[in-house]
């Protein structure tokens, strides 16, 4: 088990006692983001956003996130480009 996963268990163990924990919110929105679990990660990031709107440290990760989530979609993008472009090559050479 790497350090992102023992930091989430243990985020997620601080959940359960204290469901507004913002530095629990914080650091299993981080480690999810750094396992790319980028929807989960979106789930802690937006309750954290919530809870204190101002904070500097959140609202960086909320770029973090956000590139990272706009990262993911251009690899799928990519992806189904990449595979309309070989069925096109193979449909097209006899």
């Amino acid at each position: 088990m790497d350090n992102f996963e023992k930091c989430l268990k243990t985020c997620r163990d601080a959940l359960v006692i204290e469901p507004n924990n913002l530095k629990a919110l914080f650091r299993a929105s981080v480690s999810l983001r750094s396992l790319n679990q980028l929807d989960q990660a979106e789930k802690y990031l937006s309750k954290a956003l919530s809870l204190d709107p101002q904070n500097r440290d959140i609202l960086i990760e909320v770029t973090k996130l956000k590139d990272a989530l706009d990262l993911a979609l251009q690899t799928v993008n990519k992806k189904s480009d990449d595979t309309f472009t070989l069925k096109e090559s193979l449909t097209n050479n006899p």
